[in-house]
């Protein structure tokens, strides 16, 4: 079915156009841009030339604006614009071997338009959109490994982020020649009627979107994409049909049309409905059909998909049925079907017991047409549990499931698990909490092989003591043992330990934690654990941890470290041990003063590589803000020192292939005499001694903002002793509003 929207920005115009006509109130107001920018590049080594650049920069807007909207809530509106854009660059690279001259200009006109009429003799209301108002966006960044970052998009992401957004040379324009967005509804609600006799009839959805896009330039782009939504609906009742086509004129193998036909209690937003059959009986229902064809290669994909769900609710008991039929033949021939029965009932019994059972049944079947071959594949699942002795000092929680299962080309397999759980309640004690969990699991894939049977059992132990309102303790033991491979759970396990043959286990985790709070301005806590693992087959394996962090915030200082110990050994590489200590404190008593002082070191040892290194990295940052001190509080300077020192370790768990130190120093301040100038400058020095280098930053620029025109200017030079490098960067601009 293909999709005729020529008409649809027409009907949106036309109607636009109209309410332009016939409105009482309407304002139109004209406005413009005009952008001159430049700058320049120049580069040299041993004093030798390394490049030269430039580019100017030259963007251009005008656009007209009328509409009648004054407030959200109206329901009659409408919004037009029409305009043009213009940009314009040329920029020159000179290098010692070749000279690159890029030159472009792309002109372009927009429009947008948008409108909403509601009819008040009749429950209709209809809304609109058309619009094509991209302007010309130029990409920046040409100089590969330069000192300066000319890279806009970098700006202020790592050591060189003394960068503006007019800083990089041009290098293409994104071309869009065509990005039109359209979009139509109609909604015709019964609800809203006056009389009786428009009170009856269904309610009508009619939802159009579309765009189409189409650009040259350093990426090329050349789709269409249509979704058309058909709504009618009485009461909870609905049908609705769905429409997508997308073609991409460059890749045509994406090329696809998409349908659906969808009946039932779904509304047009996506809500279910659901229907009464009696005071304790509600039903939903719905039936989905899909197509989805690629225009390419012809291939279809079909799907049908139908639902029914229940629910039941009485005095001391509910219960719900969610039930579910899909089949599907996708693009590889391949036909699924899939049938899902689940029955989830929960209820009471007296005062102090709950309960729950659940029973699903799923079956499957997949046929390869072609190889005409056929497969089945089923669930079934029983699960019973409940909680009784909720008003005594413990309560009790027995559960049991059950579950047979076959995959598809599978073999039948089963699982059993059931489980005791018991918690202490406030009967027992308001400061101290006990629980504890007893668990038992068996499973067969019915693979028939040495590790297809596994079983396991598992003893949780909780404790969680609060002898007043700062203080808490918690305590936690696990006990597994099995046969199989469930000692990997919850561990981070090398692949040596999956390989291995599958055996008797035995694990043990313990968890303690200690927490103290005596006030709102300090707090600290501990949190340790130790896990071992004995199996067959492997080595031995343990897992320690400690952690600990304290805070204390005094409103003019905040002081804050932690501390982490972990040590791993799997018994086939040497243990590895990582120590990670941070602490920070900053300073901000008030509005003037802002300084921060962090600290981190890491080391790591051992591993499957027997790693040894060490990270350390140290931050201080403090600024201090200048105020008028007459009228209207105002920031005028701002004074800043930043410093770092890291050392970088390569390799190891870090994951760095830089490997050294470095150090910098960075010393910056902005002046505003008035709210419409701005001076600003800075000096970084940066060591690094890998390679064993200097290299010195100075920046220095000024900007100038009134309510029609804001200019800028700024200036870097960047200097580097190891190859006696010098880079210096002049950008500029001028923009004008009207």
């Amino acid at each position: 079915m293909a999709l005729r929207t020529t008409k649809i920005p027409a009907i949106i115009l036309s109607l636009a156009a109209l309410f332009f006509a016939t409105s009482v109130w309407s304002a139109t107001s004209m406005n413009g841009v005009a952008e001159v920018g430049y700058t320049r590049y120049d580069a040299e080594a041993n004093g030798s030339n390394l490049f030269s650049g430039n580019s100017l920069l030259q963007q251009y807007s005008l656009e007209l604006r009328t509409t009648n909207y004054v407030s959200r809530y109206q329901p009659n509106y409408y919004k037009l614009m029409a305009g043009y854009s213009f940009a314009d660059f040329s920029t020159r690279l000179t290098e010692p071997t070749q000279e690159t001259t890029i030159k472009q200009n792309l002109g372009k006109f927009k429009y947008s338009g948008e409108f909403s009429y509601r009819e008040s003799a009749l429950p209709i209301s209809i809304t609109g959109y058309l619009k094509d108002d991209l302007s010309p966006v130029p990409r920046r960044g040409l100089i590969a490994n330069s000192l300066i970052d000319n890279n806009p998009v970098n700006s202020g992401s790592g050591l060189h982020n003394d960068v503006s957004a007019n800083s990089g040379l041009v290098y293409d324009l994104e071309a869009l020649e065509k990005s039109i967005s359209s979009g139509f509804s109609f909604n015709f609600d019964p609800k809203k009627a006056r009389n009786a006799s428009q009170r009856a009839l269904p309610q009508a959805i009619l939802e159009y979107r579309g765009s189409e896009t189409k650009g040259s330039g350093f990426y090329s782009i050349d789709s269409r994409s249509r979704e058309l939504t058909a709504s009618l609906g009485r009461e909870n009742n609905w049908i609705h049909y769905r429409l997508r086509d997308y073609k991409d004129a460059l890749s045509p193998a994406y090329d696809f049309m998409a349908q659906q036909i969808q009946i039932g209690l779904v509304d047009y937003r996506g809500r279910r409905n659901w229907s009464e059959l009696t005071n304790w009986i509600s039903v939903s229902a719905d039936a989905l059909l899909a197509e989805e064809k690629n225009l390419s290669t012809g291939s279809n994909r079909e799907e049908y998909d139908v639902n029914f769900m229940a629910i039941a609710t009485r005095k001391t008991w509910d219960a719900r049925s969610f039930m579910n039929y899909n089949r599907t033949l996708d693009t590889d021939n391949v036909l699924t079907e899939r049938t899902n029965v689940p029955l989830y009932v929960k209820g009471i019994y007296g005062s102090e017991t709950s309960w729950y059972a659940s029973l699903a049944a799923s079956r499957g079947k997949e046929s390869h047409l072609l190889a005409r071959t056929t497969d089945t594949a089923y669930t079934n699942t029983l699960t019973v549990g409940g909680t009784t002795f909720n008003r005594s000092q413990f309560t009790l929680s027995p559960s049991l499931s059950l579950q047979t299962s076959k995959y598809y080309n599978g073999y039948d397999a089963y699982a059993v698990s059931s489980a005791v759980e018991t918690v202490s309640t406030r009967r027992f004690s308001e400061k101290l909490g006990l629980g504890a969990r007893l668990s038992w699991n068996a499973k067969d894939d019915g693979a028939a092989s040495v590790s297809s049977k596994s079983w396991s059992e598992s003893l949780v132990l909780n404790a969680m003591y609060s002898p007043n309102s700062s203080l808490i303790y918690r305590v936690q033991n696990t006990f597994d043992f099995g046969s199989g491979y469930g000692y990997i759970d919850g561990f981070s396990a090398p692949t040596a330990y999956s390989n291995a043959e599958a055996g008797n286990y035995l694990r043990n985790v313990i968890l303690a934690s200690a927490g103290w709070t005596p006030n709102a301005r300090f707090n600290t806590s501990i949190d340790g654990s130790y896990g071992i693992v004995s199996a067959a087959n492997i080595p031995e394996y343990t897992e320690e941890s400690v952690y600990s962090r304290a805070r204390y915030d005094n409103r003019d200082v905040a002081y804050s470290a932690a501390l982490k110990y972990a040590k791993k050994n799997n018994g086939f590489d040497k243990p590895l041990t990582n120590w990670i200590a941070t602490a920070q404190t900053q300073y901000r008593p008030n509005i003037y003063n802002d300084g921060v002082l962090r600290g981190t070191y890491e080391r790591e040892t051992g591993g499957a590589t027997d790693t040894n290194s060490t990270k350390l990295e140290i931050y201080q940052r403090y600024s201090y803000n200048f105020f008028t001190r007459r009228g209207v509080a105002r920031n005028v300077a701002t004074l800043s020192e930043e410093s770092s020192f890291t050392r970088q370790p390569a390799g190891g768990s870090y994951n760095s292939s830089f490997a050294g130190d470095v150090l910098y120093l960075r010393l910056s301040g902005r002046y505003s005499p008035t709210d419409r100038y701005s001076l600003f400058g800075s000096a970084k020095y940066e060591k690094t001694n890998s390679p064993g280098s200097v290299t010195m930053y100075y920046n220095l620029g000024m900007t100038a903002d009134f309510r029609l025109l804001s200019t800028s200017i700024d200036y870097t030079l960047a200097k580097r002793d190891i190859d006696n490098r010098i880079e210096r960067r002049l950008s500029a601009s001028v923009r004008r509003t009207f």
